[in-house]
Order: structure tokens, then C-alpha cells, then sequence
């Protein structure tokens, strides 16, 4: 069995080596600091634990573990470790876009046709991790929105795993978590499955939807008694009717009624791009410009290329986009790529399935002659954000903080 000591990274630097920023908001079982590696200047994440006595060191060498065996793109990451003085010390990756407290409240400034996006893919990021978690046979257990965290570009993190535990099937796991994001039977029955996560879930993107608690009323204990009677408030109108019922569902007091992490992914990617994509106030027309009438030519809504493909002379479309939900589709007869440009910034989806971004290559869902292929920019949100997308499945590579202005070629 590997014990905690052959976890632990390397000790490359010490409590000194970091210069503490401020302090951030955490939990009562921590002291968690925003720092900056002197040798460096690099950001990172601090958190301190007790490590004075036994229980002290097996409730830190739990996190730490849990942190090293579930490392992945979802979660936050574990740079290093080191014991300071009667705590140690753990050195995470800084998410600078801030935990999800900070983006519930940006939401309710959006329109609802924007939130319903924006929810969309937060809530799809968020449902990834946990599956990832729940394949492992581990639950979270104290799922709410400041242990959810955005990087830079805007993805997901998933953090804070003290109170993660293993559960077989027919087991529970014991009480423990935010009284008021936990699952009724947590109060009921003082025992929690993955099912569990899922509700906690549902009451977080019922708050992103909406910014409020689905069972507030006034005090804790009078909202966890709405929950116990499963007295949850009505999303609005404007909710489409498929994520009111996915919603409704996760917040459903029988646990064995609850939707699990892959039934909900598997509702939330399989979509008609109406859902995808709100209603605009008129749509664009997109004109091509072709500088080289030897190379292509338009045949009414179709360009037809007159040399090989690979002459790469690119054909420009107006008007240039700097605002709204946008989405650029069509069908290739022959092989293809698309892009998106601006000020030497530039974005080329290939037919392979890879997108060139500068020097950085990223593989996604390859697509073929005669499938729709669409690229879709949302403008207003923040971050702005760019999406791919074949035959209507949205890919799994997303890019955000993309400029405020850009335009189409082929």
C-alpha cells in the first residue's frame, strides 16, 4: 500500500520561499492564502492545515491523497507540499477567474437568453468533474459554489477535498458537508450516497439560474426544513422546459429518483441547436469575400473553389462580429477548416479533428464532407467564448477570453 510520504512531491521550496499576497476566504478546518513564489513571481494557492497530532496528520494526509489519486483536468491542482512549523502546507494552482460565488452574481446581470448559455456550460464542466470523482467511487460531500473555482480562461475546477470519501455500493458515506447544500436525507438520515451530490448540485445551478437558494427562507434552519419537505421554489418561465425538469429532478427528495453524473451529460451534449443557441433579434448575412476570382467563385450560397485545396488563399467573410451569439455553419463537400481572425490572433479548425491555435494544437471531433461543421462566438458573455460544434454535438474543446472583434474565414 503506498502510504502518504511517497506522495508528497518533491520539497523544492519551503514556507519561505513564498511571499504571502492576502488572505483568501476558506474554510474553519484551514487558512488558505493567496501567494507568490519569490523566485518566480508566479501565483499560487496556500492552504495550511494542522498537523500537530495523530488525528490532525490523518485528516491532512487524507486530503492530500485524495488530491494526488483524483489529479485531472477537473479538479484543482496539488503543486507541492511541506510542513511548516504545526501545520502543512499545500501549494495549489491559483484559479484566478475566482470561485463560483464570484460568477453566480456576474450571471444575474445577463440576460436570461445569455445565463441559460453561460449556465449551460458551467453546469456541464461541474457535472464532468463529479462524474470523474464518481467513477472513482468517491463523493464529494460538501458540493457549493466556493469549492468551485474558474481558471483563467474560464474552465471549471473542482477543489476542496477534505471531506471526500470512498463508498462501495449499498454503503453510505457519514454526515458531513454545508447544511444548507446538502441532500435532505443528510438531515433526515445522517448518510449520504452519490445521489447526494447530484441534489447539491441541482440547488448550485438553480442558484446560477436564478441567484437565489431554491429553499431559502430567512434562517438556515427554516431552509433546511423547506428542503426536508422538499418545498424547492419554481424556476422561471424563461428556463427551457428540458433544464427545468433536469433541475427539478436533481433536487427531488428520493435519492433513487435523481438523475446520476452520466445521465445528466448525456441530456445536457445531447441538444437541438435551438437549445444551444437563443433566438436573435435578426439574423446576419455573412458575405464572402473573394479576392482571387481564379481560386473560388460563388454559386448562389455556395463557394466553390476552382484550384486544389491546397491553395490556401482564405476567403474572409463580413460583417466582422463584435457582439451577440453568433454561429457560423455549412456543410463542406470537400475537405475543409474553418477559422476565426483577428489581429494575427487566429483560431483554424481542420477536418482532422485538430484546432491550430498559434503553436498550440488541440484535438477535438474530426468532421467529414457533407456534416454540418459550425463555429459559434457568444460576444456579450464574460468571458467571451468560442465553440465548435458537428453536426449539432458541441465539441469538447472550448476557447474563452477571445477578442473583442473577430471574423470568419474558410
Amino acid at each position: 500500500m503506498i502510504g502518504i510520504k511517497d506522495l508528497l512531491k518533491p520539497k523544492r521550496n519551503t514556507f519561505e520561499s513564498y511571499k504571502i499576497v492576502k488572505k483568501l476566504r476558506g474554510g474553519v478546518m484551514s487558512r488558505t492564502f493567496l501567494v507568490q513564489l519569490i523566485a518566480t513571481g508566479v501565483y499560487f494557492v496556500m492552504k495550511c492545515l494542522d498537523y500537530y497530532d495523530n488525528q490532525d496528520k490523518a485528516c491532512a494526509d487524507a486530503e492530500i491523497k485524495s488530491m494526488f489519486n483524483l489529479d485531472s483536468e477537473f479538479t484543482v491542482h496539488l503543486i507541492e507540499t511541506f510542513v511548516h512549523d504545526i501545520e502543512i502546507c499545500l501549494i495549489m494552482e491559483y484559479c484566478s477567474g475566482g470561485d463560483l460565488r464570484n460568477a453566480i452574481a456576474d450571471l444575474q446581470k445577463f440576460s436570461p437568453e445569455q445565463k441559460i448559455i453561460r449556465t449551460r456550460q458551467i453546469f456541464i464542466q461541474i457535472t464532468r468533474a463529479l462524474n470523474h470523482l464518481h467513477s472513482h467511487g468517491v463523493m464529494h460531500r460538501d458540493l457549493k459554489p466556493s469549492n468551485i473555482f474558474l481558471d483563467a480562461k474560464g474552465f471549471v475546477r473542482l477543489g476542496d477535498f477534505g471531506l471526500l470519501q470512498e463508498i462501495i455500493e449499498e454503503q453510505y458515506a457519514k454526515y458531513a458537508g454545508t447544511n444548507i447544500y446538502m441532500a435532505p436525507e443528510g438531515h433526515i438520515l445522517k448518510r449520504l450516497d452519490f445521489s447526494s451530490d447530484i441534489f447539491s448540485l441541482g440547488i448550485i445551478i438553480f442558484q446560477m439560474l436564478t441567484g437565489q437558494h431554491p429553499f431559502e427562507s430567512g434562517s438556515e434552519s427554516a431552509t433546511i426544513e423547506k428542503m426536508k419537505k422538499s418545498q424547492a421554489s419554481v424556476l422561471p418561465g424563461w428556463v427551457p422546459v428540458e433544464l427545468k425538469g433536469l433541475v427539478e429532478a436533481m433536487l427531488n427528495k428520493d435519492p433513487s429518483k435523481r438523475p446520476t453524473t452520466k445521465q445528466i451529460l448525456a441530456q445536457l451534449t445531447v441538444v437541438t441547436p435551438e437549445q444551444i443557441t437563443p433566438l436573435q433579434p435578426g439574423p446576419i448575412s455573412p458575405t464572402a469575400i473573394i479576392n482571387n476570382s481564379q481560386a473560388a467563385y460563388l454559386q448562389g450560397n455556395i463557394i466553390v473553389r476552382t484550384l486544389d485545396f491546397t491553395y490556401y488563399g482564405s476567403i474572409p467573410f463580413n460583417p466582422q462580429i463584435s457582439s451577440g451569439i453568433v454561429r457560423f455553419e455549412g456543410i463542406f463537400k470537400q475537405r475543409g477548416h474553418y477559422e476565426g481572425y483577428q489581429e494575427g490572433k487566429i483560431v483554424v479548425y481542420n477536418e482532422n479533428g485538430n484546432i491550430l491555435q498559434n503553436k498550440n494544437r488541440y484535438a477535438i471531433g474530426s468532421f467529414d464532407k457533407e456534416q454540418s461543421v459550425a463555429l459559434e462566438v457568444n460576444m456579450d458573455s464574460s468571458p467571451r467564448t468560442l465553440h465548435f460544434f458537428v453536426n449539432g454535438q458541441e465539441q469538447k474543446v472550448s476557447f474563452f477570453n477571445i477578442p473583442p472583434a473577430i471574423r470568419f474565414y474558410l
